[in-house]
């Protein structure tokens, strides 16, 4: 997790300061805490801006929150290709575990996949928002594993498939099913794999 860190500080760094201290401060009370606790005013006390100049950067929290999500799953996204394997067979299976773990383990993104009133007030979910960063890795690991690429769609079909299985792994994780959470995620990578090998 802490080289997503580096990654979510490195993307930071390309913000004015002020804009820097809000989304650093917003990732660690929107971990911390639901959106819905969450005031302006708390926000720009922990990050030394003036409401003024959060209304200047942000419409409100909820965007507020959603670019933090974005940013969040753009380090993700940094730090799996880092991770990715020269074994062009394994990249699919890296790819997959690294997604459900990503959205098994990390409080934001649970956050945000269970506030109805932040989608509600954006008019998205949070797959449209992490998915487009994740689409990107997926398609370069499904071009490794097949010589051609005719289906645009298969990237799109990889993505349904572990958007579609996280509540169940959540649910198993939850119930501290560990055994069975393996066994879905190894049976859906067979699947996946298959499909992608034609």
């Amino acid at each position: 997790m802490e080289t997503i860190g580096l990654h979510f500080r490195h993307l930071l760094s390309v913000q004015p300061d002020g804009r820097q201290r809000v989304l650093a401060e917003a990732r660690n009370i929107f971990t911390e805490t639901d959106i819905d606790a969450v005031s302006v005013e708390a926000i720009c006390r922990r990050a030394s801006v003036s409401k003024r100049t959060f209304y200047r950067w942000f419409e409100n929290r909820h965007v507020l929150f959603a670019e933090t999500a974005s940013l969040l799953s753009a380090a993700y996204v940094a730090t799996l290709r880092e991770r990715q394997s020269d074994d062009k067979s394994l990249r699919l299976s890296i790819v997959v575990d690294f997604y459900l773990d990503t959205f098994l383990s990390d409080p934001l993104l649970q956050r945000f996949r269970g506030s109805t009133r932040v989608r509600e007030a954006l008019g998205i979910s949070t797959e449209t928002l992490v998915l487009p960063a994740f689409l990107e890795i997926v398609t370069e690991a499904i071009d490794a594993e097949r010589k051609d690429v005719s289906d645009d769609h298969l990237p799109w079909f990889v993505l349904l498939q572990l958007q579609a299985v996280v509540p169940h792994l959540q649910g198993l994780r939850d119930a501290g099913r560990h055994e069975e959470e393996l066994h879905v995620r190894e049976g859906l990578k067979r699947f996946l794999q298959h499909g992608v090998q034609g």
